[in-house]
């Protein structure tokens, strides 16, 4: 029998735990002029943070694949693919018209909306997550046993390169894998401590070295010696092993910290600004990639106590901004359909 999760507080709390170091990651690159390619702090994030992420939404995306290819498809698209429209179009309405204030050149027309493509360059996550639950749902319709559809899958997946699926989609198989597996998932609730310590190991060893050989294609790799191929398929499996044991790190100290916490106030409270974790995705990157960080810089601080104090705290009050934003957002059932693709809540 498979793991059936219901709306558990430790879940929940688990999704605003991974969107708040998506803002620490966010508010490294924001709020400082240096290369963030270069901060260890950002580099170790960068490792496991996104996977953690997509291993979430693997966990708890079976329910979709008992639907019809068209409703699945339409749902998802409208689910996590229609907001990166709206909210590209939001964003385009903006800077057209700041640049017509100030005397630029601007295109507020529907050849120049097309053109910008904000839509498609933006919000990258969400149609990652897309791609990753269309690649697993047509590898489940497939008439053979999933023990031969996932192994292929993640083959499939390496050879997209768009919104970084070949690290996305294994992640994101692994939280499936996860759910299914239910004798798997109480070893991992039952294990943080040897979890912590593998994690703790690989990412000492997560340097801007391993960074940069795991990212991209370098150029002239056709015609390097073996040795270079084995590096690049090193670091890349080495980035991949990162993002997945961190994702079960943290959702064995999530279990083990917060589920017998969760009639606490002020867990209810956190869990609750977990369910925004989309919305939260969104708007921070208006808020924070868009704005703040063309009138905030922290150049002036040492790198250490900007990345490990500064930045994260700096997180926070992002996010309770921007949840103040999405609460006001909610408050209009028109608006929160047009932008969320959601009804308000009713805990809004």
């Amino acid at each position: 029998m498979s793991h059936i999760p219901q709306r558990l507080p430790v879940w929940d709390l688990l999704k605003l735990f991974a969107i708040f170091l998506v803002m620490w990651g966010h508010s490294i690159t924001a709020f400082s002029s240096s290369v963030s390619e270069q901060n260890p702090v950002f580099i170790r994030l960068n490792g496991f943070h996104v996977g953690l992420f997509m291993m979430i939404s693997g966990y708890f995306s079976l329910s979709a694949f008992r639907l019809s290819p068209l409703r699945f498809l339409s749902k998802k698209f409208y689910q996590l693919v229609y907001p990166c429209f709206a909210w590209g179009g939001v964003k385009w309405v903006i800077i057209e018209t700041a640049l017509i204030i100030t005397g630029g050149l601007a295109s507020l027309t529907l050849s120049g909306l097309l053109s910008d493509l904000y839509w498609f360059s933006d919000f990258w996550f969400l149609k990652s997550c897309f791609l990753c639950f269309c690649i697993a749902y047509l590898g489940h319709i497939l008439p053979i046993k999933s023990r031969y559809w996932m192994p292929l899958t993640v083959i499939v997946s390496q050879v997209v390169p768009p919104f970084s699926i070949p690290f996305m989609y294994p992640c994101f198989l692994a939280g499936m894998v996860l759910r299914k597996d239910e004798g798997l998932m109480k070893w991992i609730v039952s294990h943080p401590s040897v979890l912590l310590v593998l994690f703790s190991m690989m990412l000492f060893g997560w340097n801007q070295e391993a960074w940069n050989k795991s990212h991209g294609i370098p150029a002239g790799v056709l015609s390097s010696d073996v040795f270079t191929w084995v590096g690049l398929l090193f670091y890349r499996s080495y980035r991949l092993m990162l993002g997945v044991v961190g994702g079960l790190t943290f959702i064995s100290l999530f279990h083990n910290v917060f589920t017998k916490a969760c009639c606490s106030p002020v867990i209810k409270t956190l869990s609750e600004w977990g369910r925004y974790t989309l919305e939260l995705y969104i708007v921070q990157h208006f808020v924070l990639e868009q704005t703040l960080c063309h009138f905030i810089q922290f150049d002036n601080y040492s790198l250490t106590v900007f990345s490990v104090l500064i930045s994260p705290v700096a997180s926070v009050l992002v996010l309770l901004l921007c949840l103040c934003i999405i609460r006001l957002i909610y408050q209009s059932r028109t608006l929160s359909k047009f932008l969320f693709a959601k009804e308000p809540p009713s805990v809004a």
